[in-house]
């Protein structure tokens, strides 16, 4: 019996066995269709989990790494000449390299040569966290003066975020390590010779 709607509306006739009777075949035929429904269910449930686990994917291969400042407490201070180091973090390694724009300024003049203006993270195993440091060199110059403070910022970019609730700069102090009253010769008596006695002569012996 399929079911049909015109035999399951009929009554039964006089002394037919009841057994065989369509309207004992109504619970057959509910069962028919209940199960091709149940099966058209099942089809449509199985259809959204795929398309739901193509979209999942597709994001997951599309998120970018997100990345933060960490900086270690023994990196706060140098001395000039030594490199200042940043420590730059991020959630997730990419397949390329990547290019981070940076932003760095200082209080002071303790920077060598060109100021950067961007850093690069090198191609790594894709979904693995990781940091590395990224260094502005400092110059070992012969005169006096006050120390520098060097701020690294990460800025905005292509391929990457930034952490929405993470260190986005850090800072480095550049101590300086000339004597007071240097002329540039490095010996602090500042009268430019560099023999150190003081009187300009070149000799060392102090007597001009």
């Amino acid at each position: 019996m399929t079911g049909n709607m015109t035999e399951i509306s009929e009554s039964p006739k006089e002394g037919m066995n009841m057994n065989n009777s369509p309207a004992n075949g109504i619970g057959g035929g509910r069962s028919s269709v209940g199960s091709r429904l149940l099966h058209g269910c099942l089809r449509t449930l199985s259809s959204v989990l795929v398309v739901g686990a193509t979209f999942s994917g597709a994001n997951a291969s599309a998120q970018q790494p997100v990345l933060y400042t960490n900086q270690p407490g023994n990196y706060g201070e140098v001395v000039e000449g030594a490199d200042a180091k940043f420590r730059i973090c991020q959630s997730s390694s990419q397949a390329a390299a990547l290019t981070v724009n940076v932003g760095v300024s200082e209080t002071g003049a303790a920077i060598k040569g060109t100021v950067p203006t961007t850093f690069e993270f090198e191609a790594g195993q894709a979904g693995t966290a990781r940091c590395t440091d990224f260094t502005v060199e400092t110059d070992d110059d012969m005169t006096d003066e006050p120390d520098s403070v060097i701020t690294t910022v990460l800025l905005a970019g292509s391929g990457y975020t930034l952490a929405q609730f993470g260190e986005h700069s850090a800072d480095v102090t550049v101590t300086d390590n000339d004597e007071p009253g240097g002329d540039g010769d490095g010996d602090g008596d500042g009268d430019g010779d560099g023999d150190g006695d003081g009187d300009g002569d070149g000799d060392g012996d102090g007597d001009g």
